[in-house]
């Protein structure tokens, strides 16, 4: 038997609101007490409203689990569950990518080493120094050579001058240093013997320039010098190839207690930091140095380059940090910086200056008693501390490059060579012992190999969002479409806030006005 189905035309009855008062103007206002629902019922709905969208986000996100949370057709048990999955999953992903922002906010880099076979490869800078600094065969020109060997030996060995009262002893201890290192200087012609380029002899003075130490002068190679500003092979028969004299006749005791001259390998058009080590050549030996060039490049702030401390690109003049040009060089290195800052210290300690800074400087020249009484000591004993602990604040240039040397060496000259090299005038005939003064040293590119030690970041844009991408993928199968929605669910939630504040704002407004009711006239009173 067919159910008989009867809708309910009961219709519920309309809230009648009463006629509006009339205030003379033609829009109507109603009383406070007849605005439409209850504000608790307003609420009521608009926290159904707000479920409604999230219920509607959950069921339909691209975001894993989700769904599952507001699934009805789960039990509470379920979805309970779900719910603890999907906010440890969403726990897990913040703190990883919490984790990698503190990584990318220290900005670590990778360190890379490459190594490049090039074609060619720029020849490095070479200078060579000899250890006697001062030749007292030729200091007589200043004053004489015996009294001075006498006192510099004194200085040495911190001994007290006896006779400091006589007058060629006193003439000796107040005459300017840059006398002494001038007279005494060797010079090219006798320093310099031979020099070969790619195995061609030229003229020493067109290849070698002469670079100012605190105590003498050093020949420095020009690598502007159209040979050596390309080199396309390498080995023994290239680079460069210097026969020299030390003059051991011309040798005063010093700081060291060897003969012979000591060779800096360096970047070219750069000062080399005369003031360390070196590599130490004998002479009476054939000394071969091999070099391979060892390119640093590092990145500029806000990396860190050196430890905790960051670098300055030094061939970019717009860096706030950019050191300006420096006056004992054209081209900045770490150590020039810190050797014009030690030079300024010794200079104010000492009340003078030495040869090193003589176009630079307002004291007065030193004279011998005050450059190996208190210059030349503080300068020593200040430049490692300063470049030890980086006092005078030098920036560190973001890229160098370094040379590493292997050196093997066998005695000069063999006795089958010895008339040859005499007969070109590279060796004296007679007179002199040729292996305690004679030397000979080559110096060239191993390989046409450049390593390079590179650092690169460790987060780049790219590299950020792929994390980004795969911590969301890996925890909650989300992705930018996900962060869509969500934007997408927030745009709602502010509009519909907007909304209900701007309703709430003209219901305040509606009930807080005064109404004044008038009495309505009747039709009396308008036929009179």
């Amino acid at each position: 038997m067919p159910l008989d189905l009867k809708a309910d035309t009961t219709l519920t009855e309309e809230k009648k609101f009463p006629e509006p008062f009339d205030f003379g103007r033609s829009e109507k206002v109603f009383p406070p007490d007849t605005l439409g629902p209850d504000v608790s019922e307003k609420d009521e709905r608009d926290l159904n409203l707000d479920a409604s969208l999230l219920h509607q986000f959950a069921n339909e996100t691209s975001a894993h689990g989700c769904a599952h949370v507001v699934s009805t057709s789960r039990g509470t048990f379920t979805r309970v569950v779900w719910a603890l999955s999907v906010t440890g999953m969403l726990g897990a992903m913040v703190y990883t990518l919490f984790s990698m922002l503190q990584a990318y906010d220290q900005y670590p880099v990778n360190t890379l080493t490459k190594v490049t076979v090039k074609e060619e490869l720029p020849f490095p800078g070479v200078t060579l120094c000899n250890l006697n600094e001062v030749d007292v065969s030729k200091v007589i020109i200043a004053i004489d050579n015996t009294t001075f060997r006498d006192i510099k030996t004194e200085f040495v060995f911190d001994f007290t001058l006896t006779n400091a009262s006589d007058p060629e002893v006193r003439r000796a201890l107040d005459t300017p240093i840059d006398a002494v290192v001038n007279a005494s200087w060797i010079g090219n012609k006798e320093f310099l013997m031979g020099c070969f380029i790619n195995s061609v002899r030229l003229n020493c003075s067109g290849i070698f320039n002469f670079v100012q130490n605190s105590r003498t002068k050093c020949a420095s190679l020009d690598t502007e010098h159209s040979s050596l500003k390309s080199m396309r092979y390498g080995g023994p028969k290239s680079g460069i190839r210097v026969i020299l004299n030390v003059h051991q006749e011309g040798y005063a005791i010093s700081d060291s207690v060897a003969a012979g001259v000591k060779l800096f390998v360096h970047e070219p058009g750069h000062r080399p930091d005369l003031q360390s080590s070196g590599i130490l050549l004998s002479p009476g030996v054939s000394t071969y140095v091999g070099t391979r060039p060892l390119q640093y490049t590092f990145l500029p702030k806000p990396y860190k380059a050196y430890g905790d401390e960051a670098c300055v690109d030094i061939n970019d003049p717009s860096d706030p940090e950019y050191p300006g040009q420096l006056r004992l060089t054209d081209q900045y290195s770490y150590a020039a910086c810190n050797l014009e800052c030690t030079l300024d210290a010794v200079e104010e300690k000492c009340k003078c200056k030495g040869v090193l800074n003589s176009e630079n400087s307002s004291y007065p020249m030193c004279t011998v008693e005050q450059f190996y009484g208190c210059y030349d000591k503080e300068l020593s004993l200040l430049y490692f501390n300063v470049t030890a602990d980086n006092r005078c604040g030098c920036p560190r240039p973001c890229q160098h490059t370094e040379y590493q040397t292997d050196i093997s060496s066998a005695f000069f000259p063999s006795d089958e060579s010895t008339l040859r090299l005499q007969s070109a005038k590279f060796l004296p005939a007679t007179g002199v012992s040729i292996r305690e003064n004679y030397m000979e040293v080559r110096v060239y590119l191993d390989k046409l190999v450049l390593q390079e030690i590179v650092h690169e970041p460790v987060y780049t844009f790219s590299s950020v969002m792929g994390t980004i991408g795969g911590q969301m993928g890996f925890f909650l199968g989300a992705s930018v479409l996900t962060v869509a929605e969500l934007a997408e669910l927030c745009f709602w939630f502010l509009f519909g806030f907007l909304r209900r504040m701007s309703t709430s704002k003209k219901l305040r407004k509606a009930k807080n006005r005064r109404i004044i009711p008038v009495k309505p006239k009747t039709s009396g009173s308008a036929a009179s």
